[in-house]
């Protein structure tokens, strides 16, 4: 039994890490353990609780303690512990050029044999080796769709008049705010547009570091079409995009009253609209592709952009290796989608053998799901692909378009088409492809 002064000292120490934003927990602790396994992420709250419901039953399964630590810091925590020589045995990054980074120094390893036949559960883009390699550095344990486009079929029954709300940029539920990563939702739109507008080969040789894909006509009128769209009616909701966080712009979709009307948004956002939405959920034929709503894109849908929370291996252990496998397996996924609390949606799966009666009683996420496996091509999120210093400037640059939404591209594009080359020089690593 813990002293009361070791136990103080517990508390003390724990109380810290939520201070600095982050949580840390021993999941299923064990009378006879079979080792420890560290695993770190993103999730905490309500999130961190469902993830470690799945923690908890692989230490039952295994006898294997996993301890879990969640930040919403993560890059800079994560390299503050590989440089220091103290790596998590696991990490989960929604980024898998950070991946490719670290798999590049020599501080990630191979997946190969901890995923063993589950390979055949996944189909590309999932598991995309690093550009002039064959082995596998990332697994994702979740996924999401980013080319829809969320209405509230409350108050617009008619998915044809949705379109026509496209081109006033008051419509558009719009924030740029996400701490450290702000200006990643308006990268989503600019890949967007281009993956409708160019199409996937297109999408795929910008992805993977093509020398000159940047300065392209199409990439240019892709960023004209964001300013375009955000701006449309003399709107200001490309500038005032700047001071907002994404998550209370999309919330505006269901507010009472509303604040927009459409939110081009990844279906993660679903857990944001919550309870406020009609039914206690995301209704049935609450989203569209992109294609049918963006402007310049024809109507025809090119492609859909997806994107994961990636897991990579940063300690080849036995028991590094077993909760890999185990995170990537079809068990682990059904039960992270029973593990989540009633009024959140599931989690969306790549693994194949993971059944759609774990979308039973949510019809949008079903729809979802079956869009994630159904015909392709699936482009992965560029910049999550992208080196981490080219993916930094895009969202830097996006943030710069929108502050000046009249003014034209080109310079921005220049300066990025340097940075991509200078890091590509530098060897950097890049994917060796982002659609299947």
């Amino acid at each position: 039994m813990r002293g009361p002064r070791v136990a103080a000292a517990a508390a003390l120490v724990l109380a810290l890490l939520v201070a600095a934003h982050g949580v840390v927990d021993r999941v299923g602790r064990s009378a006879s353990s079979a080792g420890t396994v560290t695993v770190f992420a993103s999730w905490t709250g309500w999130e961190a609780r469902a993830f470690e419901a799945v923690l908890a039953e692989f230490t039952e399964d295994t006898g294997i303690d996993v301890e879990y630590q969640g930040t919403t810091a993560q890059r800079e925590v994560l390299m503050s512990q590989v440089r220091s020589g103290s790596p998590p045995d696991v990490a989960i990054l929604s980024s898998p050029g950070e991946l490719a980074e670290y798999a590049g120094r020599g501080e990630a390893f191979p997946l190969d044999e901890a995923l063993g036949e589950q390979r055949s559960a996944y189909d590309a883009p999932w598991l995309a080796p690093v550009a002039g390699g064959t082995e596998t550095y990332w697994v994702p344990v979740k996924i999401d769709l980013k080319s829809v486009v969320w209405y509230d079929p409350a108050r617009h029954p008619e998915p044809a008049d949705v379109a026509a709300l496209a081109g006033d940029g008051d419509s558009w539920c719009v924030g740029m705010g996400s701490d450290a990563t702000s200006g990643w939702p308006g990268t989503d739109w600019v890949e967007d547009l281009l993956l409708q507008t160019a199409g996937p080969d297109a999408y795929e040789a910008w992805a993977t570091g093509a020398p000159g894909s940047w300065t392209t006509p199409e990439m240019a009128a892709a960023w004209r079409g964001v300013a375009e769209v955000l701006t449309g009616r003399g709107s200001d909701r490309a500038t005032e995009s700047l001071t907002r966080d994404h998550g209370p712009a999309s919330r505006e979709l269901f507010a009472d009253p509303p604040g927009c009307a459409l939110d081009h948004q990844s279906s993660f956002i679903r857990a944001e609209y919550g309870a406020a939405a009609p039914g206690g959920g995301v209704p049935p034929g609450a989203f569209l592709p992109s294609s049918s709503v963006l402007p310049g894109t024809a109507g025809e849908q090119r492609g859909w952009e997806v994107a994961g929370d990636f897991a990579g291996m940063f300690r080849d252990t036995p028991q590094a290796r077993r909760l890999v496998g185990y995170l990537a397996s079809a068990e682990a996924q059904r039960l992270w989608a029973g593990a989540m609390p009633d009024d959140m949606p599931s989690p969306m799966f790549a693994n194949a053998r993971v059944g759609e009666d774990v979308y039973a009683g949510d019809a949008a996420g079903a729809e979802i799901a079956r869009i994630l496996r159904g015909p392709g091509p699936h482009c992965l999120d560029a910049s999550d692909a992208m080196p981490p210093p080219v993916r930094d400037a895009f969202q830097h640059a996006v943030l710069r378009l929108l502050a000046e939404p009249t003014e034209p591209p080109d310079e921005l594009l220049a300066d990025l088409e340097r940075v991509s080359a200078t890091v590509t020089e530098d060897g950097a690593a890049w994917p060796s492809s982002v659609c299947g």
